[in-house]
């Protein structure tokens, strides 16, 4: 189950908000309800911002950091996040993300 809203202002700002659960802890999913609040800043032409917090869910408490940059065609995205904690000292993981594309 997922229910999730967004608010996109003309500043360039989007907001967001996602409730899921899953129904099993199979595969790697979830069987928790999770929330999570995000915020996207596409104002600028060639980077995007990108930052989120999530609680529940597998990960319990967890914050997100990211950017992407676009150069003509290609779009490369990073990411990072911090899984089980809202700080460097009380993580309990640390995720990173890349990827890039060509449109």
């Amino acid at each position: 189950f997922r229910l999730g809203v967004s608010k996109n202002y003309e500043e360039g700002v989007i907001i967001m908000a996602d409730l899921s659960t899953g129904f099993s802890d199979d595969l790697g999913g979830f069987d928790s309800w999770r929330i999570a609040f995000a915020t996207e800043i596409t104002h600028y032409p060639i980077i995007t911002f990108r930052s989120g917090l999530a609680f529940g869910g597998s990960y319990g408490k967890s914050m997100s950091l990211g950017a992407g940059f676009k150069a003509g065609p290609v779009l490369l995205d990073l990411g990072m996040a911090y899984r089980d904690g809202l700080s460097t000292n009380a993580m309990k993981g640390l995720d990173f993300s890349i990827t890039a594309s060509i449109r």
